[in-house]
């Protein structure tokens, strides 16, 4: 679950803007604020806007123009932006050093969140009182942070509650070095589950200071790279810094050179983006450390004169000094300068606390290689004698150390039981919750479906029984009008009919003119006329025949719905009939015909069925593989309906594609416009005809396999065909 949810903020942070506020769009924002035309209620959106996205770490230089707009946020603000507002001057002062304008600002925090009752606020108030007062008043500070920690543990506020805990191991860093552990694992613990990153990181990195202290570098290692892992990429280079800074020291430790001098490389890439000095110094002590492991004097001496540089330039003291002094000492003891690595040993050794116990032996070492090698013996067993005294303190401190480790190893592992309880009971309640949330659920899901239905069925009921009174009432008016219209529509359906006859007769006298005179022309002028003259008279011939053929088919589909007979007549008949139709095609094509017998009876006009095989076959062999000799099979399909036989003509043609199935049916419509004999009128009175005896035509078809055309004929009694 805890990966879950780890993987969604990570895509969270990757992909929302809204999760992310650059540099220029908070200049966007402080501009449309200072500009005094907009209107005032845009200016305090976008002033909320600020507060929310203003960033300690990433917007530090914004600090002058956040604190401007106070007076603006004093008059107009409710007391959840206040608080806000307060809290993030407050933490800019801290880190500034500038106790007491931070507590001016924790002060009006307090005004507020007191009197509200806010456990949250009162939690956060106590937190930040403990971190301003610090290791001075390191009691009082350990007594402020347990207060906010029992607010956030009652508000199930597991990040600022794990927050706390890193918090409080570095106020006990100094007198408890087993409880500081402890405090930092048990914060990781919270920070993880709560799926905070950025603190998460720091508990990784406080925890690795800690196992080099007691001389674990193995493990430091892992929890400064998982530290470096959980920041990277968010941009916030200075902790990203730090964190690589320490890996490279812990992996020195180790002796894992190549991998030291692999992050050495990635953190100059991302200090000089962090553009803090300390950090660049401890950068280049560790790169100088590694290239005096590695024997690389000229490049460990150029990173001498970088840190001669940095220093000189940041008077760095403590700590930091101490570290580039021995890292010179060692340098200028490699290079036989004994006189330059004691006064080195020397400097260093003064910017040493008792705490830097590792450091103290290391320059005790070398200022005594350093005055035996020049002869000052005296010197040389004066460092000699403080060194094995410090070894001896230091042996101790291992000691010490080695039942730390033990004692921490048993105190995590404790942790860890103690979290996986938890976890375990906080699963089984909520399990137990939602089997109870559950069952109710259901419950109220099933009487909820029970009423719709008893509504539904109460209404359904009224409704159709009012519908069946109002349909009984008008049965008889609407039978009467049925039947008026009927005939209306047999007297239109006749005329229509006796229309069409006319227009076909009229139209083609003078088309069949047309193809005599054309023809007779042609006859009386052989040889006469030039090739151009006699084409023109040969497409006038064509086109009044196509013509006179094109209005034939389109009576005869006219017609269809007139004129149909139902007579009973056996298949094989049918089959007979086709026969003598399509010999001529037949003939012409090289084509065969197959017939399955059947005894089957239909109901059927016969010449219409006839003209419904005769189009078929006809487009079969129209449409037959250039080189194959036309195949076709006919018979009835097993498959068939009560009052339907289904016949089937199958040929091994080329096939129709499905896109086209269809578009074939529609009149005047072709997939092939090559042939122009052709009308694109077949198929559909082939539909026209099978739907007028009340059934339907379809197919089937592969291409280059072959298509198989099925219609139904009635076999029943013919009310269900008017139906």
């Amino acid at each position: 679950m805890n990966s879950f949810k780890r993987i969604l903020l990570y895509t969270l942070l990757v992909f929302c803007p809204s999760l992310k506020m650059e540099a220029q769009n908070l200049d966007s924002l402080f501009n449309e604020v200072a500009d005094t035309t907009n209107l005032y209620n845009e200016r305090l959106i976008n002033i909320s806007k600020i507060v929310k996205a203003y960033k300690i770490d990433l917007h530090f230089n914004y600090f002058s123009r956040l604190h401007a707009l106070e007076p603006m946020i004093e008059s107009c603000f409710a007391s959840e932006g206040k608080l806000e507002f307060y809290i993030k001057n407050c933490l800019n002062y801290m880190a500034t050093f500038k106790v007491d304008s931070s507590a001016i600002y924790l002060k009006k925090y307090q005004d507020i969140a007191v009197l509200s009752k806010n456990r949250r606020w009162i939690a956060t108030l106590n937190f930040r009182r403990s971190s301003l007062l610090g290791f001075e008043k390191r009691d009082s500070a350990i007594a402020e942070m347990s207060k906010a920690m029992n607010y956030y543990s009652s508000v199930n506020d597991f990040s600022m509650l794990g927050y706390c805990y890193i918090s409080l191991s570095t106020l006990y860093r100094n007198i408890d070095l087993p409880k500081a552990a402890e405090c930092i694992y048990l914060g990781m613990k919270y920070l993880d589950f709560s799926c905070n990153i950025q603190e998460e990181s720091r508990a990784h990195n406080n925890l690795g200071v800690i196992f080099m202290d007691i001389e674990l570098p193995a493990k430091a290692v892992f929890h400064f790279y998982k530290a470096y892992s959980l920041v990277h990429g968010h941009k916030n280079y200075r902790i990203e810094a730090l964190y690589l800074n320490n890996l490279v020291t812990s992996l020195l430790e180790l002796k894992k050179y190549n991998e030291a001098k692999t992050y050495s490389e990635l953190v100059f890439k991302i200090v000089n983006k962090a553009n803090h000095p300390m950090y660049l110094m401890y950068s280049h002590i560790n790169l100088a450390k590694l290239y005096l492991e590695l024997k690389e004097h000229e490049k460990a001496n150029e990173q001498m004169k970088i840190l001669e540089k940095l220093q000189r330039e940041n008077q760095f003291g403590g700590e930091v000094l101490a570290k580039y002094k021995l890292v010179e000492a060692r340098f200028k003891l490699s290079e036989l300068d004994y006189e330059g690595a004691i006064n080195s040993s020397l400097l260093g050794l003064a910017h040493t606390t008792t705490q830097l116990q590792v450091l103290r032996l290391k320059f005790y070492d070398m200022l005594y290689k350093s005055y035996l090698n020049i002869g000052l013996k005296k010197e040389a067993t004066y460092n000699l004698n403080k060194f094995i005294e410090t070894e001896v303190n230091e042996a101790q401190n291992n000691d010490a150390a080695f039942i730390l480790r033990s004692d921490l190893e048993h105190n995590f592992k404790k942790i860890d039981r103690d979290f996986s309880d938890i976890e375990l009971a906080n699963t089984k309640m909520l399990n137990a919750e939602i089997q109870t949330f559950n069952f109710i659920y259901y419950i109220f899901i099933a009487l909820f479906i029970s009423l719709i239905l008893f509504i539904s069925l109460y209404w359904l009921h009224k409704g159709q029984s009012k519908q069946l009174l109002e349909k009984n009432e008008n049965i008889k008016n609407i039978n009467d009008s049925l039947s008026i219209a009927n005939n209306q529509l047999e007297k239109s359906n006749q005329d229509l009919l006796d229309l069409a006859k006319k227009l076909s007769s009229k139209l083609k006298e003078p088309l069949k003119s047309i193809e005599q005179f054309s023809l007779d022309l042609l006859n009386s002028t052989a040889g006469r006329l030039d090739a151009t003259s006699t084409e023109q008279l040969n497409r006038i011939n064509s086109s009044s025949k196509r013509m006179n053929n094109m209005i034939q088919h389109i009576f005869n589909l006219s017609i269809i719905d007139g004129s149909i007979k139902f007579d009973l007549i056996s298949l094989n008949e049918l089959y007979n009939l086709v026969q003598e139709n399509c010999l001529e095609l037949l003939s012409n094509s090289n084509g065969t015909i197959v017939y399955e017998h059947s005894d089957e009876i239909v109901f059927c006009d016969k010449l219409l069925v006839s003209q419904v095989f005769y189009n078929i076959i006809s487009n079969a062999l129209k449409y037959s593989k250039k080189g194959v000799s036309p195949f076709i099979k006919i018979g009835v399909s097993p498959k068939s309906e009560l009052d339907f036989i289904t016949v089937f003509i199958t040929d091994n043609g080329i096939g129709i594609a499905e896109d086209y199935f269809d578009f074939i049916f529609t009149p005047f419509k072709k997939i092939d416009n090559s042939d122009e004999q052709s009308f694109g009128i077949g198929l559909s009175t082939c539909k026209r005809i099978i739907e007028g005896f009340g059934g339907k035509i379809w197919l089937q078809s592969q291409i280059n396999v072959g298509t198989t055309f099925f219609f139904q004929l009635p076999v029943s009694n013919i009310n269900s065909i008017d139906s």
